[in-house]
């Protein structure tokens, strides 16, 4: 449980890649999600081993509910009443599913070339 009653996106905080996407959905989100590395915050979350939190983001809500990838970036989008769409689609189209898993999976297994293509 989280006690700020705000989900938290936990991330990789080495990853450069990373931190830049981060500064972009913050700006989207604005306060509505919390954002902290899984250095810094996930040894708070047991139940999460931490070679999990090394693959992918986690977006954990305050009931205790835990995002995971592609899934944990349009469920934090949707907190932004514009995003809303993508966690739709996501939920309920099972090929846009299928391809945003995929290409999530794709870019976290390269994020660290593909950050250097990243502006």
């Amino acid at each position: 449980m989280l006690p700020d009653l705000k989900p938290m996106m936990v991330y990789d905080g080495e990853c450069g890649f990373c931190k830049k996407w981060i500064g972009r959905w913050k700006v989207l989100t604005g306060d509505r999600v919390l954002y902290a590395t899984y250095q810094k915050v996930g040894s708070q979350f047991r139940a999460i081993p931490m070679s999990q939190f090394e693959t992918a983001v986690h977006l954990i809500t305050p009931d205790g509910a835990v995002f995971v990838g592609a899934e944990a970036v349009y469920r934090a989008l949707a907190f932004v009443s514009y995003w809303k769409w993508l966690w739709f689609l996501y939920r309920k189209v099972a090929p846009f599913r299928w391809l945003s898993d995929l290409a999530y999976r794709w870019v976290a297994n390269h994020r660290r070339q593909i950050s250097k293509w990243t502006p």
